[in-house]
């Protein structure tokens, strides 16, 4: 095989985050001190595993193995973390390569992640997620690995604010042009407004009958280790009083409208601002893509469908060592919505995957 999989050294370890700008799949979750908080916060175990070709790596895979008896598991997005953005594999400069090369690589260099998951670790479960811009997922399906496809909502930011605002439906271009509001109505918050807002998302999940299960104490640890220009934490005030917030990252050449909400006791059309600022500010940054994620929860897809985003599928990639893991993963995925959660409360499991 011309891709070798090892673990990283403290070479690579050094100079991961800035090998990261070099892969579209990469996001703000692949960066090390957040997935050394995700290893804490999961109660985990990281592994840095990257393909080589020669000395030249090719490829990122970080995972997270877990010790849950009766099962050890190891996936690759702890998904009640994450929220809707996906961890996964990230490849460097395949865009480059030409199609039976590019093949060729890709194809040995999932083999070779899960060889060495399989000689290292030896799960009973193996969860991979690839995001929207790992394009070609044939050698996860050519080596049987049971398929799950997600999707997340894309918006095209390329031809700037007001174009952009044209593909909204008309209500929410009214709404954002119209509504007045103060200039510093829109602000970003600290660790008190951070906390603040995820609370309100918390609190309208379960309005829904719906399990969240993001801490504000780790979006707040999150926000903290991100660098300043990465991470845009937005609150809306009205009277000095937060009515809603929203909590985005900008890398690469996307950003990312991760998880915020609003007072559902106001007249003011707060969302529809925030996501609308959260573009507009984008734009001016000079980014290309918004990913507003989600896109499988039909009652948010009603919401965020008035933004003419596209749907953009990602992959979930299941193996199970044992027919034990394979039956117990597929009778909680059956489970209907309303009754995972007493099932996610008592299993850590779940939770995980």
């Amino acid at each position: 095989m011309s891709i070798t999989v090892t673990l990283a050294d403290s070479d690579i370890l050094s100079d991961w985050n800035e090998k990261l700008t070099d892969s579209p799949q990469s996001n703000v979750f692949h960066r090390r001190e957040v997935l050394s908080l995700l290893e804490t916060t999961a109660d985990a175990r990281l592994h840095h595993l990257v393909g080589y070709n020669g000395d030249e790596p090719m490829g990122f895979l970080p995972i997270f193995e877990t010790d849950r008896p009766p099962l050890k598991l190891v996936a690759t997005s702890p998904k009640d973390l994450t929220g809707g953005l996906v961890l996964g594999p990230v490849l460097f400069n395949f865009e480059n390569l030409k199609q039976r090369k590019a093949e060729r690589y890709r194809h040995e260099f999932v083999e070779g992640c899960y060889e060495w998951i399989d000689e290292n670790v030896a799960p009973d479960v193996t969860d991979v997620r690839t995001n929207n811009r790992f394009s070609d997922v044939r050698p996860f399906q050519w080596r049987g690995s049971d398929l799950t496809k997600n999707h997340t909502y894309i918006i095209d930011l390329t031809p700037g604010w007001e174009e952009t605002m044209e593909g909204f439906d008309k209500e929410t271009r009214r709404l954002i042009r119209n509504t007045n509001i103060d200039d510093d109505a829109i602000t970003q918050g600290g660790p008190a407004e951070i906390r603040t807002v995820i609370e309100q998302v918390a609190e309208r999940f379960e309005e829904h009958g719906e399990t969240y299960g993001i801490d504000p104490s780790f979006v707040v640890s999150l926000c903290e280790r991100l660098p300043d220009e990465q991470v845009f934490p937005y609150v809306f005030r009205d009277d000095g009083e937060i009515l809603g917030g929203l909590i985005a990252f900008e890398f690469g050449d996307t950003v990312y409208a991760w998880e915020g909400t609003a007072r559902t006791d106001t007249d003011v059309p707060v969302n529809t601002l925030l996501y609308g600022h959260v573009m507009k500010e984008g734009i001016g940054r000079g980014r290309t893509r918004c990913n507003i994620t989600t896109a499988d929860n039909q009652r948010l897809c009603r919401y965020k469908s008035k933004y003419g985003p596209s749907p953009e599928p990602y992959h979930v990639f299941h193996d199970y060592n044992s027919p034990m893991a394979k039956v117990g993963l597929k009778s909680y995925e059956r489970l209907p919505e309303a009754y995972r959660a007493p099932v996610e409360r008592l299993s850590a499991i779940a939770r995980f995957l």
